[in-house]
């Protein structure tokens, strides 16, 4: 078995190391790949669901980053640069995923920002400049 093949069945990424070890282990064993796999899953239940939620927090993230950067370049007219936020149409995701990334739509005085202020924001966020 490939250590490709460990994470497909798993879907657990391992070190090469780790790897080695757990190959170690197949080898010595008399169970095929899919049983090999099932038990091993078994038997790290906690890293298996730990793995699963890092997964999902990464598309999440993914998903963050995606709504913004389409946030970012959807709202390219200059005259809309000085509007206040709150004019332009902004969705309830596109105000969730800004609260992920630490933006604000206002600033410490409770008043909203401009569009200008919010794009640059996520210019940063996003590592845009």
């Amino acid at each position: 078995m490939t250590q490709q093949e460990f994470t497909q069945r798993t879907n657990v990424q391992v070190s090469n190391t780790e790897f080695d070890a757990i190959h170690e282990v197949y080898m010595n064993s008399d169970l095929d790949k899919d049983e090999f796999c099932k038990m091993w899953v078994k038997m790290n239940k906690t890293r298996v669901e730990n793995a699963k939620v890092e997964r999902m927090m990464k598309q999440k993230e993914e998903a963050y980053r995606d709504a913004l950067h389409k946030f970012y370049t959807k709202t390219n007219d200059s005259n809309e640069f000085q509007t206040p936020i709150c004019y332009v149409k902004i969705s309830a995701y596109e105000v969730q995923a800004m609260s992920h990334a630490g933006i604000n739509v206002a600033n410490e005085g409770g008043r909203i920002k401009f569009l200008s202020d919010i794009r640059y924001e996520i210019g940063k966020y996003l590592r845009m400049y």
